[in-house]
């Protein structure tokens, strides 16, 4: 109640007051009345208009606490429930926390399993692989054709520990740079194989080149697993369409099947280790975690489309490389005739099969189990005058590789070296050349050339320096 509707009220109430006051005088005694008279009903009218005002100042201010008292019981309710849409957030987010916890726990029993068993295990796939190639270079008929799935099922291997080591190790971007343009028409004959006759391929490559951050094994790594993906999501066949495209800054990878699909539920979990769809013993849950890991090396991005029914779409997309594949990595030269290459590994076997092989290329190959062995042999063919390399693997029987390199390049500062490592090419980072087992003869050649390349280029530097 406002001040003036106080006064007026006040007043309304002496003002009875007295009208009734006087005309009870005027009924009764018939006098003019005094003013003393009108004292006391002046003073009760006043008291009564005030407790009429205090009655309703008191009522609306009842009204207001209880309009408070409610706003106030509304503000603790969305309180509450905010708080408690918060707590089972972070009850949610506590859950998924536990989970990559466990889910990291066992990645890293897998590295330390991995990286235990990947020296030994790359050491004999490559006197498989290498064995194999070997065997194939006269082999036909028949013969060829067991060889070609000796060579598979090694390269499958080698896949797979290649996936288990790149899993354990922390993502890190490659120092490769790849054209997904001809990687995609590189691997197009292999994809129509892997598919099978009841597919249909259908690939649709942009203009020009596409260089993009990634190594070659890599990027083959990527498609395979997705062509192999697809075929197992279109059993009874289908279409599958891939497609490069060049965004504003970014090389854009999209392919497509017509297979079953996926529910929400499956795409949640497609990139996490070990999780497949797939019945047991047909896949390890592996294939699209390398994607994802292949991609985040590269500083890349991949997303998914998928529903039941209508087929799934994937779309990797790859940063663009600051210089072409052709300038990075230039053409192999034909390979260097009348080499004396000393070959260094503890393995037994694939000291014989990769000398047998290399010896078969013209290569003068002297073999050697360790480091002192070396030194040796390598103080020979120095001698000789023709064009001496060093391949050795990291670890030896009697030291490690970098020891050796050391050693070997205070005899022959620009000496040709390749290492070779069991356990991918993170760990022997500024090495120089350097293969990651298991290799072929084919790809050793191709690292020897490469290496006397870079020591001819160094040779020809210091002169004009």
């Amino acid at each position: 109640m406002s001040r003036l509707a106080q006064a007026l009220t006040i007043i309304g109430c002496i003002s009875a007051v007295l009208v009734a006051a006087t005309l009870q005088h005027l009924v009764v005694l018939q006098t003019g009345i005094e003013l003393r008279r009108l004292i006391v009903p002046f003073v009760v009218g006043a008291t009564f208009g005030a407790l009429i005002v205090a009655l309703v100042n008191a009522r609306a201010a009842q009204r207001l606490s209880l309009a408070s008292l409610a706003a106030q019981r509304a503000e603790i309710a969305g309180l509450n429930l905010r708080l408690s849409e918060t707590v089972r957030s972070q009850g949610n987010e506590l859950k998924t926390a536990e989970r990559r916890l466990i889910e990291a726990d066992r990645l890293g029993a897998v590295g330390l399993l991995a990286g235990g068993v990947a020296h030994d295990f790359n050491n004999l796939l490559t006197v498989m692989l290498s064995g194999a190639a070997f065997l194939g270079e006269t082999a036909e008929g028949e013969e060829k054709e067991v060889v070609e799935s000796m060579l598979s099922a090694g390269e499958r291997g080698a896949t797979l520990t290649t996936q288990l080591l790149a899993l354990a190790r922390p993502p890190r971007k490659s120092s490769e740079v790849r054209c997904l343009n001809r990687s995609v028409e590189a691997l197009e004959s292999l994809s129509r194989r892997l598919l099978g006759s009841s597919i249909r391929l259908q690939v649709n490559r942009c203009a020009g080149s596409l260089s993009v951050p990634v190594g070659r094994a890599s990027l083959e790594q990527v498609l395979v697993n997705l062509v192999v993906n697809a075929r197992d999501a279109m059993p009874g066949g289908g279409t599958f369409t891939i497609v490069t495209e060049r965004a504003e800054r970014s090389a854009v990878l999209r392919v497509k099947d017509t297979g079953a699909g996926m529910s929400p539920e499956v795409q949640a979990r497609i990139f996490q280790p070990f999780f497949t769809t797939k019945g047991e013993g047909r896949g390890t849950g592996l294939g699209l975690a390398v994607v994802m890991d292949a991609i985040q090396r590269a500083g890349g991005d991949i997303s998914v489309d998928s529903t039941p029914g209508q087929g799934t779409t994937f779309v990797l997309s790859f940063p663009l490389a600051d210089v072409d594949e052709a300038e990075a990595t230039p053409p192999v030269s034909a390979r260097e005739a009348l080499v004396a290459l000393v070959f260094v590994d503890e393995e037994s076997g694939l000291r014989v099969v990769t000398g047998s092989a290399m010896a078969q290329q013209g290569y003068e190959v002297k073999t050697c189990a360790g480091q002192a062995e070396a030194l040796v042999a390598l103080e020979a063919s120095l001698q000789s005058g023709r064009v001496v390399a060093l391949v050795t693997d990291i670890v030896l029987a009697d030291g490690d590789g970098h020891t050796l390199v050391h050693e070997a390049r205070r005899r022959a500062p620009r000496l040709p070296v390749v290492m070779t490592s069991s356990f991918g090419l993170a760990e022997v980072e500024g090495a120089g050349i350097v293969l990651a087992k298991p290799y072929t003869p084919a790809r050793l050649m191709e690292a020897l050339d490469k290496a006397i390349r870079v020591a001819r280029q160094e040779v020809s530097s210091a002169a004009r320096s």
